[in-house]
């Protein structure tokens, strides 16, 4: 089984499909840094700003707690995610604050408790698909990586059985699994490669930023996702 992982590896190695899909894994994820580190300060900067304003309206309310109760903590803003560039997934549809304050008007003087108001992002409740596709590992993996899976497979047998070496290997007593499993382990470790490279570009260049702080639960997270 090892043997035949190997020649298809060797195969896949030598061959210009395994270039042409580095190059482009790799620029792939060069350009997915480079935009995450065009956008990621001006997100981080409109969060702070916007963390800081709300901090100074609670601190207003709380002078009184009854003007607390009464008015609530106003809004509360979400901290920007430091993966989105792994998989933004539905952040662009999820509101980026909510609201704690007090809607309602008052009975005989006396105001009712504030209510958590969550705004409404979506701009069209019957479409709720992006305008474009975000350039982020999901994509890469499930569009780019996936047509390279089938670019370097999609001949591992009808190949070999033109060549007439397919035969000659059945010849063997050798079971059509271990082939099977074999060739699937070849193609896996052809197609990691280039991808491994990309991505240990794409995090040395995001960590080397100054503007992005990934602390030990951010690279934790993304062994998980490079594992997955």
């Amino acid at each position: 089984m090892w043997h035949i992982a190997k020649r298809e590896l060797y195969d896949n190695l030598n061959s210009l499909r395994f270039a042409l899909a580095t190059v482009l894994i790799l620029a792939l994820m060069l350009t997915n840094a480079i935009v995450y580190l065009r956008e990621n300060p001006a997100r981080a900067q409109a969060y702070h700003n916007a963390a800081a304003n709300a901090t100074k309206t609670l601190e207003a309310r709380s002078t009184s707690l009854y003007r607390l109760a009464a008015e609530g903590p106003g809004d509360l803003h979400k901290a920007p995610s430091p993966l989105r560039f792994c998989a933004e997934g539905d952040e662009a549809f999820l509101p980026t604050h909510a609201g704690g304050s007090n809607f309602f008007p008052g009975i005989a003087n006396v105001r009712p408790i504030w209510r958590m108001i969550y705004p409404q992002d979506t701009p069209h409740l019957f479409n709720i698909r992006p305008d474009f596709t975000t350039l982020d590992w999901a994509f890469i993996v499930g569009y780019v990586l996936s047509f390279i899976a089938l670019l370097f497979t999609f001949d591992s047998i009808s190949g070999e059985l033109e060549r007439g070496t397919l035969r000659l290997t059945l010849a063997n007593p050798i079971p059509r699994h271990i082939v099977l499993v074999g060739k699937f382990l070849g193609a896996f470790i052809s197609i990691n490669i280039p991808f491994a490279v990309a991505v240990l570009m794409n995090l040395l260049l995001i960590s080397t930023s100054d503007a992005v702080q990934l602390d030990t639960e951010a690279w934790g997270r993304l062994g998980i996702l490079y594992g997955i």
